[in-house]
């Protein structure tokens, strides 16, 4: 049995022949606790969840919230935008006149509507993780320009409420862990600080169950050190993963790990510790641990084509259709 507990909101997942202890469980809590049984799952933290048992799937959608938070607004449903962000700079202004310092309720405004996409981004909205990590950076002294970028996410949002995550219904062959990861960085993309972001993904038989988009903690020299500190936080990753499906859902077998990479430099890197070159070698020692790692066989690195790097989207403002075409991989219409 296990119970995700979430303040006082959870869910309970009973197998059909652990029914009866349950109800004897839940009554001993009932003794402690004022509780409500609300039945089977359907609606959880403004998370619509749509359980398909022919197919074996499972849906989260978002689309009330979303259209809820669109409404109070007021956003312009006529201008239509493709993707959440433009591939602009969003420390400095394009026109000097958006150069404002947002204060009073306009503030307000702003920290409320990156707050609320932080929400939709962190449980079922990828594809708008990256540009909204970017605006949680300019929380405390937001100006006139930021606010505008928002403003173009919520919009996005808003035209594509439809999708969700769906999981569920993939055919895993024999043998197979079914734990994968996708790793990726783009090399001093913040124009700030000059530090790089981080973007890593992981799939478990097929669906996305873990997605995260972080501006590095040091300014990095090369694109190859770039990655190879992405890679390092992707290995934490899958591993924390492998680790809680062996815990919490008994799978003990989990076999290699794949993490695909697009930099051969990196990959060259990770895998023979003896090739380390004036450029690398000043690379600090706690980003070295993943070379235990591969060599003790948990994780094996894959290169992958750039355009097929589905963390890409984690990494940077991407247009049109590379955008789109890793959206649609990642997340469903329906």
């Amino acid at each position: 049995m296990m119970i995700a507990l979430y303040v006082d909101d959870s869910i309970v997942s009973v197998h059909k022949n652990d029914v009866q202890e349950w109800q004897s469980d839940k009554q001993t809590i009932s003794r402690t606790y004022p509780i409500k049984d609300l039945g089977e799952c359907n609606w959880i933290l403004n998370i619509k969840v749509i359980r398909d048992r022919q197919n074996r799937t499972i849906t989260l959608s978002q689309q009330a919230y979303v259209e809820r938070i669109s409404a109070e607004h007021g956003l312009d449903a006529t201008r239509s935008v493709s993707t959440p962000a433009e591939d602009i700079d969003l420390w400095l202004p394009i026109a000097p006149a958006n150069s404002v310092e947002l204060t009073g309720k306009h503030k307000t405004k702003y920290q409320s509507i990156v707050g609320e996409l932080l929400y939709a981004a962190n449980i079922t909205r990828p594809d708008i993780s990256f540009i909204t990590g970017r605006l949680c950076q300019y929380m405390s002294k937001p100006y006139e320009h930021q606010l505008q970028a928002a403003r173009r996410v919520m919009r996005y949002l808003s035209q594509t409420a439809l999708f969700c995550m769906k999981f569920g219904g993939n055919l895993i062959a024999p043998g197979d862990s079914g734990l994968v990861s996708f790793s990726d960085s783009d090399y001093g993309e913040c124009k700030e600080t000059r530090r790089s972001t981080s973007g890593c993904l992981v799939l478990y038989n097929g669906d996305i169950v873990h997605w995260s988009s972080r501006r590095q903690k040091l300014v990095t020299t090369s694109s190859t050190e770039a990655e190879y500190i992405a890679l390092g936080e992707a290995v934490k990753e899958i591993q924390w993963c492998r680790n809680w499906l062996s815990e919490v859902l008994g799978e003990e077998k989990i076999g290699t790990m794949i993490i695909h990479e697009d930099n051969q430099a990196t990959i060259q890197l990770a895998q023979f510790s003896d090739k380390v070159s004036q450029r690398t070698k000043h690379i600090d020692i706690r980003y070295h641990f993943l070379r235990e790692v591969i060599a003790d066989g948990q994780v094996k690195l894959a290169w992958i084509q750039s355009k097929d790097q589905l963390a890409d989207i984690l990494t940077k403002p991407l247009q049109g259709g590379p955008f789109k075409y890793i959206r649609d991989k990642i997340i469903k219409t329906d």
